[in-house]
């Protein structure tokens, strides 16, 4: 029984305005990962076979084929485990789903945070948002406009 929270890893100016959960569209992304096992027995470790992100909008389903490894846990023991290069093709909101495999084959039983409902087996699933590109880059420039100092007594030409 592992538990998964999420957070995400975006270049230093997409950092100071998005949250853990939040990318850009077209942007590279990181996806953390801290696994715990909440469970009383020792976890083999596995592999994240594959992540899909699911437009919740739209009709649209973006996957990527990998392996992952999900390290050995020890009941309590946390991980932390990053997949990377992820850049998604669309914005709005998504789910983003992992698919798992034990390596003793056994069922993965994920949580969303410990003491919560099972988020799945053999699979784990988080919203996350992904921002028009655009858009952020409108953001961006406000907030740049936002910082400028004016001067007290400014001087119009004649």
């Amino acid at each position: 029984m592992i538990t998964f929270s999420l957070f995400t890893h975006v270049p230093n100016a997409e950092r100071q305005i998005l949250t853990g959960t939040e990318t850009v569209r077209g942007v590279t992304t990181d996806f953390n990962f801290e696994l715990t096992n909440v469970g009383r027995s020792p976890f083999s470790g596995g592999v994240i076979t594959q992540v899909a992100f699911h437009a919740i909008a739209y009709s649209l389903v973006s996957y990527y084929s990998l392996d992952t490894v999900i390290p050995p846990l020890q009941p309590s023991e946390k991980k932390e485990i990053t997949v990377k290069g992820f850049s998604p093709a669309f914005d709005g909101a998504a789910w983003l789903v992992l698919l798992l495999k034990a390596n003793d084959d056994k069922p993965i039983k994920t949580y969303q945070f410990k003491g919560g409902e099972i988020a799945g087996t053999n699979e784990w699933r988080n919203s996350v948002y992904i921002q028009n590109q655009e858009m952020f880059n409108i953001y961006q420039v406000l907030r740049r406009m936002e910082k400028r100092k004016i001067p007290k007594k400014a001087v119009l030409a004649k």
